[in-house]
Parts: structure tokens; C-alpha cells; sequence
């Protein structure tokens, strides 16, 4: 069932702003774009999760033409990585453009908008990722600042990662599981659900949550500013 609260709550003013004016601008000039990410997570599945951003998706062809437009209407854009994402941001917030993923394997095509779901985000009336591609496009993920592919439950797997470290699987196995270990990470893994904490790495400053390496630059920013 759709979560039909509305998902801007926890956001401040120019950053609702801002989002409501990159939404606008595309759907007045009919552009070809999905919003995913948290916002269709959220549609999905009711689960909300207090991002630093706003993913919108869209085919590489459309990508020139759409930040053109968002240029027009007073955004500052940047191809930050040209293989797979770009960037609209304004000083406080930012909205990221994605046509791929990060090792190039998920294309946006026709499909994704083929199969596209109709929603509202902040009341605006907008095709979402549709929840397959969603989920086979992060399969192919294993970044290795993304995803770690080795299984690291698995005593074989921690005996060959240490061995090639120089140092003793056996001690770290038995070590990882002593009871006061576990129960240690029983007390941290509560300790971080309880500060809304989901996915790594993720960073709290002053409160504020920080989640996924590309938001480091943002981190940095706050310990130095005090805002984002």
C-alpha cells in the first residue's frame, strides 16, 4: 500500500524549495524523468528515510536537454561523473541525475519508463522507478565503496580475507564469537537503530545524518559552516 503521508516533513524550507522547483520546472516542460530513490522507496514501501538529496532518473539521450532546462530556469548543473551522474544543486540542497549506475552496467531505458509508476511527490504528480528495475539495477551494484561482494559470514571467506592481511583467521573468528563481542554489537546495532541509522557508512554530526560516500563533501561542509 502506498504511503500517502507527506514525505517533506523533516525537510527544511529552501531545501523543499528547491526540490519543488526542480519537480516543477521538468513537469511544466515535459520532460522525460523518474523520480526514485527514497521518494519511491517511500511510495513502495512506507519506509522513510531522511536523505541529503533527491534522486531523479533519466535516459542518457535526455540528460543534456534536461539539465538545459534546468539551467534556464536557474539551476547549477554539473556532469559530475560522465558515465552514469550529474548534479543540479542550489546552496543548501541537491538533486542528483542519474542515467546509469556506478560501473556502468544499469542504463536507464525505455523500459523504466515503460513500466513507470504514477505518484505524487510533494503533490505533484510524477512517474516513479518502477520497483523491479529499482531492485535488479541495484543487484549489479558491488562498488566496492557500495557493496563488499565477500560473504563475510562465512568462516572461509574471514579465514582467506585475514590470511591475506598476515594475520590469524582462527583468532578473529573465535574472537568475533566470544559473547561479550556479541553482545557489544547487540548494544551499538540498538544504539544506531534508535538514531535512525540504515545503510553504511552513515555519519551524525551535531544530529544531522549524513549516509553514502558521495556525501562526504556535505559533511565537510557542515563541520565547517555549520549547515550543509
Amino acid at each position: 500500500m502506498p504511503n500517502e503521508r507527506h514525505p517533506d516533513a523533516h525537510l527544511d524550507e529552501p531545501v523543499r524549495a528547491f526540490y519543488l522547483h526542480v519537480l516543477r520546472t521538468l513537469t511544466q516542460a515535459k520532460a522525460p524523468f523518474l523520480v526514485g530513490g527514497a521518494y519511491a522507496l517511500r511510495h513502495y514501501t512506507g519506509v522513510d528515510r531522511n536523505t541529503k538529496d533527491f534522486d531523479i532518473f533519466v535516459r542518457r539521450e535526455d540528460y543534456d536537454s534536461i539539465t538545459a532546462i534546468l539551467n534556464a530556469a536557474g539551476c547549477d548543473t554539473d556532469l559530475k561523473f560522465p558515465h552514469w551522474l550529474g548534479k543540479v544543486t542550489c546552496e543548501r540542497a541537491l538533486v542528483d541525475v542519474i542515467f546509469s549506475s556506478g560501473n556502468g552496467i544499469s542504463m536507464v531505458a525505455d523500459a523504466w519508463f515503460r513500466h513507470a509508476n504514477e505518484g505524487l511527490v510533494f503533490d505533484i504528480p510524477v512517474k516513479l522507478c518502477p520497483p523491479e528495475e529499482m531492485i535488479w539495477s541495484k543487484a549489479f551494484v558491488a562498488e566496492r565503496e557500495r557493496y563488499d561482494g565477500a560473504d563475510i559470514s562465512q568462516a572461509d571467506t574471514i579465514i582467506g580475507v585475514s590470511a591475506a592481511l598476515g594475520l590469524d583467521g582462527a583468532a578473529v573468528i573465535e574472537g568475533a564469537g566470544s559473547g561479550s563481542i556479541k553482545e557489544a554489537l547487540r548494544t551499538d546495532v540498538d544504539a544506531a537503530i534508535a538514531r535512525g541509522v540504515f545503510g553504511s557508512p552513515f555519519m551524525i554530526a551535531d544530529d544531522e545524518p549524513f549516509w553514502g560516500f558521495d556525501r562526504f563533501e556535505q559533511l565537510d561542509a557542515f563541520l565547517k559552516n555549520g549547515s550543509i
